[in-house]
C-alpha cells in the first residue's frame, strides 16, 4: 500500500491488531482494509510504552515521559468514541515493559523503573485496580509477551 510508513494492509486485507495498535501510537488508527484516520493524541506524552488491546480498546501503560522519567500512568482509547480515558496508575513506574491481555485483565511485566524490573502486575478491568502478579525469574526490558491458554 501507499504511505503509512509500511503499516498499510494489502488490498482486501485488514490490518492485524498489533499493526492497528502500533499505528494508534503514531497517532494513526487502522479502521479497515487500507483505511486510516487520525486518532486523538494521548493525554500524556510518552515513549517506550507498553500497549495491548483488550475487548476492542487500546491500553497504553507507562513509558518515558518528559525528562525521560518512567511513568506509572495508564490510558485507554475507546476507538468508537475516539477518546482517551485515564485509568488508575500502575504500582510501579515502568518503561520498556511488555503488556498482554489475559482472562479479561491487562497484565504488564518487567521494564525499567530506576533499575531493570522482574515485577509484574495486572489491571482488573471490572474493579478498576491494579493487583500484583508473581515476579518473573529474570529481569526483562523491552521483552515481548503473549497469552497462551493452558
Amino acid at each position: 500500500g501507499g504511505g503509512g510508513g509500511g503499516f498499510d494492509a494489502g488490498p482486501g486485507e485488514a490490518p492485524s491488531p498489533a499493526v492497528a495498535a502500533a499505528a494508534s501510537l503514531s497517532p494513526l488508527l487502522a479502521l479497515g482494509p487500507s483505511a486510516w484516520r487520525s486518532a486523538p493524541s494521548m493525554t500524556e506524552l510518552r515513549s517506550a510504552l507498553a500497549a495491548a488491546v483488550v475487548a476492542g480498546r487500546l491500553y497504553v501503560c507507562g513509558g518515558l515521559g518528559s525528562g525521560k522519567r518512567a511513568l506509572c500512568s495508564v490510558e485507554r482509547l475507546d476507538v468508537q468514541a475516539g477518546l482517551w480515558d485515564p485509568l488508575p496508575p500502575m504500582a510501579v513506574p515502568r518503561s520498556g515493559a511488555a503488556a498482554v491481555p489475559a482472562a479479561g485483565r491487562l497484565c504488564i511485566f518487567g521494564g525499567y523503573g530506576g533499575s531493570h524490573l522482574a515485577s509484574a502486575e495486572q489491571l482488573d478491568l471490572t474493579a478498576g485496580r491494579w493487583l500484583p502478579l508473581a515476579g518473573m525469574a529474570e529481569r526483562r526490558l523491552f521483552a515481548a509477551a503473549c497469552a497462551v491458554p493452558w
